[in-house]
């Protein structure tokens, strides 16, 4: 799903050179910009879009969860 957003790239890359990883374990940092990442791209979103992205995400953990398990 494409999801469309207000923020350019310039200001996406100062958003991201933003966060601080310098209190996280090394091990956790991946993890830690992947979050930061969606909350960025979540904040660049209009209020509509935000919603239908989460309906979307709804529905695909709902599709999964009905998924058998192997």
């Amino acid at each position: 799903m494409e999801i469309p957003s207000t923020i350019s790239l310039v200001d996406f890359a100062k958003a991201m050179q933003e966060q601080d990883l310098s209190h996280v374990p090394p091990e956790k940092r991946a993890q830690a910009r992947y979050e930061h990442f969606v909350r960025v791209m979540f904040h660049s979103m209009s209020a509509q879009d935000r919603a239908k992205a989460i309906d979307h995400n709804m529905e695909r953990a709902r599709a999964s969860a009905r998924k058998p398990k192997p």
